[in-house]
Order: structure tokens, then C-alpha cells, then sequence
């Protein structure tokens, strides 16, 4: 009896260590959840320069703003025909001298631009 006791902890401590030590290699999987690359807005401005549709607004000072999937959500309700049907978090870069541009919506994983508009004489704040 001793003996089958003694083998339950046994085998109880050991799945124990072994579910702590696969914690971390467990927890670090695929999620699904889509996690944006992490580059500094020049890397972006630099990358989205280099894609045909931007050529002839390149010259123009860009800003850029990341935008997280939860604010795309906020975001697409407030201006549908913007963000609308953008289901992964963007970088959205803005070339623009006065009130007249371009604004991009980019996916920096695919490096494509999802969606671009024309600013002319508006000022989306």
C-alpha cells in the first residue's frame, strides 16, 4: 500500500514539473492572432515609398500611426468607408503637403496596401 501511495505522488510530481517546464513553449504557439511587425515609421515610409501606387506622392512628407485591431473596430464605425472591412491591425501613413495627399491604410506582414485615399482640401483629425 505504501509502496502504490508512494508511486501516485511520484508520478503526480513528475506530470507537475513536466506541465511547469512546457508552460513557456506552450504559451509561445500560434494564436491566431494575427501580431503586426514591429518596424520604426521610417521603415514604414520607406517601404511604402517603394510601392507603385505611392510614386508620384512619395515626395511629401509622411506621418504614420499604427493602428491596433481594436482600434480599427472603434474606428470603422466612426468612418465605415475608411476603415471598414480591414480586419488586421495597419499602419495608416499620410503624404500630405497642405490639405491635399494620400492616405494609406498598409500591412506591413503582407506589405501591401489594403486601402488609399486622395486627400483633397479635408482634414481627417
Amino acid at each position: 500500500m505504501k509502496k502504490t501511495i508512494m508511486m501516485l505522488i511520484i508520478t503526480i510530481v513528475v506530470v507537475a514539473i513536466i506541465t511547469t517546464l512546457s508552460l513557456p513553449f506552450i504559451s509561445n504557439q500560434p494564436t491566431g492572432k494575427f501580431i503586426q511587425p514591429q518596424l520604426n515609421n521610417d521603415e514604414i515610409i520607406n517601404k511604402v515609398k517603394n510601392l507603385p501606387e505611392v510614386s508620384q506622392y512619395s515626395s511629401m512628407p509622411a506621418t504614420v500611426k499604427f493602428i491596433s485591431s481594436e482600434e480599427l473596430n472603434s474606428l470603422s464605425k466612426k468612418y465605415p468607408v475608411i476603415y471598414g472591412n480591414v480586419s488586421t491591425s495597419v499602419y495608416e501613413v499620410r503624404f500630405s503637403s497642405g490639405n491635399s495627399g494620400l492616405l494609406v491604410l498598409y500591412d506591413a506582414y503582407s506589405n501591401k496596401i489594403l486601402k488609399q485615399f486622395e486627400i483633397v482640401g479635408v482634414s481627417l483629425s
